[in-house]
């Protein structure tokens, strides 16, 4: 059997099947397909896509156009992958999701001395069979969910993708996770208190297991024609546009702000590796990395797109800075909250803007890190998961450690603010 998706891989430990669902999404809905990355691990027939913006004006993704392997309904492919073998009798365990197709190559999935096997299905015959269920709330069909029941022993984990629980002024899927709450076991989210911590991306340590295909970045440059770049596309937000709009009152000339809540992008298509965006990114000292909404943990490409283009982040997002500080160096960064107003924020970007030594010292991480690619990122979550499940039974009771908590409590509620401007600080 030739597999050209992601496995752990073990020599003597047995194999486990994990199971990863979304139960009846045939369709990828709307803005739900935006900003989705990577590559499919089920493959039985050839697959197409057509490439789409993320919802910020970021990278190209895939997105499903009509074509989908047989007992799939995922709403992205990549094309021409295609995967060999039956899952009955195969000798190497096969893993295979059916609402993450975005999972990488081949990679080992090492613990210690061992290596790691396991398998996925992407078939809900195989539910019975499965050692674990990822369930990713956001697009679970409540009938069919509440359909079936859990087997003895099966291991449920909670996702909700990469996206915060908010959907404009409400909660998103909260009757779909209330469904899922008392059969949870592990929790695998961007939540840095999940049981499986899965963050969007980050920066690690250069030689760690983190590292393997760490994403390119751009070498900066010290001097600049402007100050501040934004892709803005959501404008229900109003408080980030409201910064924006005073920092460009602040800073006359020096805050760009494209997309459908600024002027339309000088660089035609949406294709960040062309000339037109690397000549756009170059001509900037800072990126605006601003989040949809302020959510525990919710820190997405936006963030991560500074480090990689040559600019530094101005985050505004997340519950405070130090989420920000799980994923990067302090000093690699600047965020909204940093500062006591607005006027301070425009003052200290002008000054280091100006000062050669003081925006350099931005890029020091550059030494000692790297910025793991999303392919690591992904596989990584799934090989925690296959970790756990080789663990001696005892340290993997069900419903053990964290996921006693109450599912719905800890993901809706005390997670986000619905007030999505900075919190300025008393100096």
């Amino acid at each position: 059997m030739r597999v050209q998706g992601w496995r752990c891989v073990t020599m003597h430990a047995s194999a486990v099947l994990i199971l990863a669902l979304d139960v009846g999404s045939a369709a990828c809905p709307g803005e739900e397909c935006k900003g989705q990355a990577g590559r499919s691990l089920l493959a039985r027939k050839t697959h197409t896509y057509r490439k789409v913006a993320t919802e910020e004006g970021g990278p190209e993704s895939p997105k499903f156009t009509g074509q989908h392997a047989e007992g799939s309904t995922l709403p992205w492919e990549i094309s021409g992958l295609q995967f060999e073998g039956a899952l009955d009798g195969d000798p190497v365990p096969l893993i295979l999701a059916k609402d993450f197709a975005y999972v990488g190559q081949i990679v080992p999935c090492l613990r210690s001395d061992q290596v790691l096997q396991c398998q996925m299905s992407n078939k809900l015959d195989h539910i019975t069979a499965a050692h674990a269920v990822v369930w990713n709330a956001r697009l679970q069909n409540l009938t069919e969910l509440s359909s079936i029941a859990k087997p003895p022993g099966q291991v449920w984990i909670f996702t909700f993708d990469f996206e915060p629980p908010l959907w404009g002024s409400g909660y998103l899927a909260e009757d779909v996770t209330n469904a899922l709450n008392d059969r949870i076991d592990l929790t695998m989210t961007y939540k840095s208190d999940s049981d499986i911590w899965w963050p969007y991306q980050r920066l690690a340590s250069i030689g760690s297991n983190m590292t393997q295909s760490a994403s390119p970045v751009r070498e900066p440059k010290l001097q600049r024609p402007y100050l501040l770049l934004a892709f803005i596309s959501d404008c229900m937000v109003q408080e980030r546009l409201q910064l924006l709009k005073e920092l460009q009152g602040l800073l006359p000339g020096q805050v760009h702000v494209y997309g459908e809540c600024g002027v339309p992008s000088p660089c035609p298509g949406r294709d960040e590796s062309d000339q037109c965006h690397q000549d756009l990114f170059a001509d900037f000292f800072f990126f605006a990395a601003f989040e949809n909404h302020r959510c525990s943990g919710y820190i997405t490409e936006k963030f991560f797109r500074g480090f990689q283009e040559g600019m530094v982040p101005l985050a505004l997002g997340g519950m405070d800075r130090h989420e920000y500080e799980q994923l990067a160096p302090a000093s690699s960064f600047i965020h909204v909250d940093d500062f006591s107003s607005v006027e301070a924020m425009a003052r200290y970007l002008t000054n280091v803007s100006q000062d050669a030594v003081a925006y350099s010292r931005y890029f020091n991480w550059r030494s000692k890190y790297v910025l793991v690619s999303r392919t690591d990122i992904l596989q990584q979550g799934f090989c925690d998961v296959c970790q756990k499940l080789h663990n001696p039974p005892a340290s993997r009771l069900l419903n053990a450690g964290r996921a006693q908590r109450n599912i719905s409590e800890w993901w809706y509620k005390r997670t986000c603010s619905f007030d999505g401007g900075p919190r300025y600080v008393e100096r």
